[in-house]
């Protein structure tokens, strides 16, 4: 697994901004806010309703005031840091995972492949440098799904044992990631539900253990309200209201199927064949094998409800993934005697075998190397090059919006100080700012060249700073650069 902390600390340094927005928006600009540095009037609508959690904004509030502490006040540090936060958390939770391994998965040389994905699988660094809900509320679910397994059974593949009373420290310690898991990302209280059916209808466990795990639950939980208390200015409960919000303001408008509700299983089918494909086949398969596992009772009702409610997005896949390993695992213990047969009877035998894992590999493989040394949003770099080379401030002139909005809503997080834009309705105009200037002025553009109609800046423009390299606009398959945001910065003086 020093492999795999390895490729972790890597996607964190380098797999830089967010997946998806309310990544940045409901963490980095709450705790923006939180810190004094916006108003509230600039956060999200999630603010005003009361819908989302304070406690992870106000964890990473705590790392940045360490930082500070320290002489560090860098925004892009901060960042970077909170994803290495993220990223060692969701490594622990794949250690723990590979030692439940050998509790549920028998054949030696099947566990030490799984063990071997835990490590290896291209998603997993990119997952867990995510500092989003999904990300943080995943990895204390399974490390409390671990804690829970380990201690309430022997550890031996083939005990026959009925679930041990957990200690009163250790019920009280799961419960409390349990409930960590709940209040960073609601969704996952379904699973935290199959979990409890589990205990109850499967594996019941003594009521000892029971009220421990619900004591540190509602201590969790409480915790929560405090930092809600905290955030909003005022007691309120956040999971309810997300749910009025979202379920009975909204009514049947959320959850009625505008997505079919096989639509996770086509992303997941054909979105990078062939690992893709397979590994949502061992899942399906695995959970077939065993349907009375811990986890395949933790996913069923977290899977279900996401393919009844009409929001898709894969990122909602995130608490899915780290059982992928384990349950393709399952799956392969039982299949794999029957393939071995196929492959010495199949034309092609272990040579096609080997030729078709060295293709899994090597896809694998090129996308562990694409998402651990890239920007997950091409705009951080962008912000990061003002904000390190204009410390005085800097004012921008565009024809476009402001490079630092995105959905309607400021990404003040990264913003530099004393920093301006002016838009204007043509390139004309800028021509006309440029010529009464006796400063340089500078003006981002979305094209990969300015307008030939302004010969004057073209003239006295030159590029310093771009996300693309020129060649790249000749590779314009199905007209993508239209679409794309080649994040041009020209220096213009007479």
């Amino acid at each position: 697994m020093l492999i795999a902390a390895f490729f972790h600390l890597l996607a964190a340094y380098f797999s830089e901004g967010f997946y998806q927005f309310d990544e940045h928006y409901q963490v980095f600009e709450f705790l923006n806010y939180f810190l004094g540095r916006v108003p509230a009037s600039e956060l999200p609508w999630e603010f005003a309703s009361r819908t989302r959690p304070w406690l992870q904004p106000m964890l990473f509030a705590e790392i940045a005031r360490v930082l500070t502490f320290l002489g560090i006040s860098n925004p892009f540090t901060w960042a970077t840091a909170f994803r290495i936060f993220c990223s060692l958390l969701g490594w622990i939770s794949l250690c723990m995972l590979s030692v439940c391994t050998w509790l549920w998965i028998q054949p030696e040389n099947i566990k030490k492949w799984v063990i071997r994905s835990f490590a290896l699988l291209w998603f997993f660094p990119f997952m867990h440098a995510r500092t989003s809900a999904e990300s943080l509320g995943t990895s204390f679910f399974y490390i409390g799904i671990c804690i829970f397994c380990l201690k309430s059974r022997d550890f031996s593949p083939t005990t026959t044992k009925k679930s041990q009373e957990l200690s009163w420290q250790t019920a009280l310690l799961v419960g409390v990631l349990f409930g960590l898991s709940f209040v960073i990302r609601y969704q996952i209280g379904l699973m935290l539900v199959g979990l409890g059916l589990w205990t109850f209808l499967i594996q019941p466990l003594p009521w000892k253990t029971y009220l421990g795990i619900c004591l540190g639950g509602i201590t969790a939980i409480g915790a929560g309200l405090i930092c809600e208390r905290i955030g909003y200015g005022e007691w309120t409960f956040s999971a309810f209201n997300y749910f009025r919000v979202n379920f009975i303001s909204e009514g049947l408008a959320y959850v009625s199927n505008k997505e079919p509700w096989w639509r996770y299983f086509y992303w997941c089918a054909l979105y990078l064949p062939p690992l893709s494909t397979l590994l949502l086949i061992g899942t399906t398969l695995g959970c077939l094998k065993k349907p009375k596992h811990i986890l395949v009772w933790a996913l069923l009702p977290y899977l279900v409800a996401h393919c009844w409610i009409s929001a898709k997005d894969l990122r909602y896949l995130f608490p899915i993934l780290p059982a992928v390993p384990i349950l393709c695992g399952i799956a392969w213990t039982s299949l794999l005697p029957h393939l071995i047969l196929k492959i010495k009877k199949s034309k092609w035998g272990n040579r096609g075998w080997k030729i078709f894992f060295g293709f899994l590999l090597a896809e694998n493989f090129a996308l562990l190397s694409f998402v651990c040394l890239r920007p997950a949003c091409s705009a951080i770099p962008f912000y990061s090059y003002l904000y390190h080379n204009f410390k005085n401030g800097i004012e921008l002139y565009t024809t476009n919006g402001d490079p630092f909005e995105m959905l309607d809503l400021r990404l003040n997080f990264y913003k530099p100080k004393n920093y301006a834009w002016h838009w204007k309705p043509s390139f004309s105009e800028i021509e006309k700012v440029l010529l009464q200037s006796s400063q340089p002025i500078y003006v981002y553009h979305h094209g990969f060249e300015l307008p030939t109609d302004t010969p004057k800046l073209r003239e006295h423009c030159h590029v310093i700073y771009r996300a693309l390299p020129t060649w790249i606009k000749y590779l314009n398959v199905n007209d993508w650069v239209s679409r794309s945001r080649p994040w041009m910065l020209y220096q213009c003086s007479k």
